[in-house]
């Protein structure tokens, strides 16, 4: 799946889709940005809305469903990811081979 951000209009690969207070919200890895970031539905314009193979449902540790691109839970890295752990970013990149 693929988004266009509407105020910096670079396109943005999907990694997580997640739902909240009643919005969709869609983890995306910025350019040159070593940590995942979090986009609100109306900050976004959907250009691609297929979903690759390799993402998997599930409720997150704080109680909030999502379809997850399965690297992101592996080694439970999200969490890190969201912080923009480099450690995390470097072990993501492996787990997916190359940069995001």
């Amino acid at each position: 799946m693929k988004l266009l951000d509407k105020t910096l209009g670079q396109f943005l690969n999907v990694y997580g889709i997640y739902w909240h207070g009643g919005k969709t919200y869609f983890y995306c890895f910025p350019n040159n940005g070593v940590g995942i970031s979090s986009y609100g539905e109306e900050e976004v314009e959907v250009v691609d809305s297929k979903i690759s193979v390799g993402f998997e449902y599930k409720i997150t540790g704080h109680g909030i469903p999502g379809i997850f691109h399965r690297q992101l839970l592996a080694e439970n890295l999200l969490d890190a990811l969201l912080e923009h752990d480099p450690e995390a970013y470097r072990k993501f990149i492996l787990l997916i081979g190359g940069a995001p």
